[in-house]
């Protein structure tokens, strides 16, 4: 337990509580290949949303959904923020009793699945036959990829102790930002492990961003560790991989910037899964580009990782077969000018919990070479990878 004795006893898990029982917009977030968390809270419960411009923005945490353009992204001001250690500092408790009533001690469970929903046999054929259609659609023309995604209600939750969880997700998710997000405008708590950066920028005024496409298990069909160098990739793959970062280069001439250092493309290794993935740095300082940064967002979300390439084109494709909204999957979330650094993710591997439903999300880059069969396949090992958090 984290915990500081003042007037009474304050654990984080205890905080967690009754910020969303207050129905307070706080994060707690941690970033990749780090083991320390961060909370953040903002004591106003209004909705604060505005366009993000990473010059103006002030200390906080972005909240963005996939159709960012149409809904303007939340923004969290970072009225309270620290680091979680063995101990809260009895300042920041002082703080945080000024607007928490910390009387009353709750009980705390571990996170469970305690009503399980079974996922109808229709909900896999109508997958399949709708990957189908895009695939006969992207053979006759010139769209090269739509990422298609599903949402999928696994059951209602048990228990409380989220800090706990997110723990868990957090050994099983090394090298992805882990994030819990109340959203108490829609009753809505996002959970979720993101191996996928958007747009960094570092207090030395470098932006990188990544190509990450292409995805396989892990792990062998007898359960082995597969080394990310042994990985094995298909054209398929490779191909779907080099469009996301096509998309980005293309992103960089629209701007004429042409001073960017590449890395990769490299097997990397995301929870249960293996990507491929190159990496964008650029000195905006040396290249005289002060909100870099802004304008890249703007051109690169949706990127093709999770819409598609044209994306006018996967827009129109998604919008008449995808059948749902998908809220904040897919759109981005992370700290931005915290202790002068801002990292966007886009938030990927996520559910959400929804008046104790848990949802579930997960998508795949179809092309026309794709398997609707092998396609169902990743969303479900996709799926399993974020399910994780309730083993």
């Amino acid at each position: 337990m984290i915990s500081v004795g003042v007037e009474h006893k304050v654990t984080i898990e205890k905080l967690i509580v009754k910020c969303v029982e207050a129905a307070y917009p706080f994060v707690i977030f941690r970033y990749p290949n780090t083991e320390t968390f961060y909370f953040l809270l903002s004591k106003n419960r209004e909705t604060v949303k505005q366009k993000i411009d990473f010059e103006e923005c002030p200390a906080g945490f972005v909240v963005a959904p996939f159709h960012s353009t149409v809904d303007l992204p939340y923004l969290y001001a970072a009225d309270i923020f620290f680091e979680i250690t063995d101990k809260i500092d009895s300042e920041t408790v002082e703080k945080l009793s000024e607007f928490l009533d910390f009387k009353e001690n709750p009980p705390y469970e571990k996170l469970y699945i305690k009503e399980n929903f079974e996922e109808k046999p229709e909900v896999r054929n109508t997958y399949l036959e709708k990957v189908s259609s895009i695939v006969e659609i992207l053979k006759g023309t010139t769209t090269n990829k739509v990422v298609f995604s599903r949402s999928n209600k696994i059951g209602k939750l048990g228990g409380n102790d989220y800090f706990s969880a997110l723990k868990h997700l957090s050994q099983k998710h090394p090298s992805a930002f882990i994030n819990f997000i109340n959203l108490p405008w829609k009753n809505q708590i996002w959970i979720g492990a993101s191996p996928e950066t958007l747009v960094h920028q570092n207090p030395e005024g470098k932006f990188s961003t990544v190509a990450l496409a292409g995805t396989q298990p892990s792990v062998d069909s007898e359960g082995n560790e597969i080394p990310t160098a042994n990985a094995l990739w298909s054209q398929k793959e490779i191909e779907e991989q080099a469009l996301v970062s096509r998309y980005i280069i293309n992103c960089l001439k629209k701007i004429r910037v042409r001073e960017y250092e590449e890395k990769g493309p490299r097997s990397v290794k995301a929870g249960n899964l293996i990507h491929l993935c190159s990496t964008y740095t650029i000195d905006s300082k040396s290249i005289n580009f002060q909100n870099l940064s802004s304008v890249m967002l703007d051109l690169l979300h949706p990127t093709s990782a999770v819409c598609g390439m044209p994306k006018q084109e996967a827009l129109e494709i998604l919008d008449q077969l995808e059948g749902y909204d998908r809220e904040l999957y897919s759109g981005y979330i992370g700290p931005i000018n915290i202790q002068n650094d801002s990292h966007l993710f886009v938030n990927i591997r996520s559910l959400k919990i929804e008046n104790d439903e848990i949802t579930l999300f997960s998508g795949g880059g179809i092309t026309a070479d794709s398997s609707p069969e092998k396609e169902w396949i990743e969303t479900e090992i996709k799926q399993k990878s974020i399910r994780a958090i309730f083993e």
